[in-house]
C-alpha cells in the first residue's frame, strides 16, 4: 500500500549495494522481481528515479522511514525484554 516511488528507491538501493548476485544483477532485473513480488508495475522507474534526484527534502524519504520503523521496533522488543 506504500507508494511506488518507495519500492524504487528500494531497488536501486539494492541494485548499488550489490545485493544479488555479488553485484551482477542487473538493476531492470531487480525491478522485475520487486515487481512481481509486489503485483505491481513500476513503470517508468528511470524517470521515477530523476523526480527522486529533484526532491527538496531529500533523496531517500522512504529509505529513511525504513530505517525508523525497525529501530524503533527493535527498541521496544529491547525494552520489553530488558525491565
Amino acid at each position: 500500500t506504500d507508494v511506488k516511488t518507495g519500492l524504487i528507491e528500494l531497488a536501486y538501493a539494492l541494485y548499488k549495494k550489490g545485493s544479488f548476485n555479488e553485484g551482477k544483477t542487473e538493476l531492470k532485473d531487480i525491478i522485475r522481481l520487486l515487481e512481481k513480488a509486489f503485483s505491481v508495475d513500476l513503470g517508468n522507474y528511470p524517470r521515477t528515479f530523476q523526480e527522486i534526484l529533484s526532491r527538496k527534502t531529500g533523496y531517500t524519504s522512504f529509505m529513511d522511514k525504513l530505517r525508523e520503523c525497525l529501530i524503533l521496533y527493535i527498541n521496544a522488543i529491547e525494552q520489553k525484554y530488558d525491565r
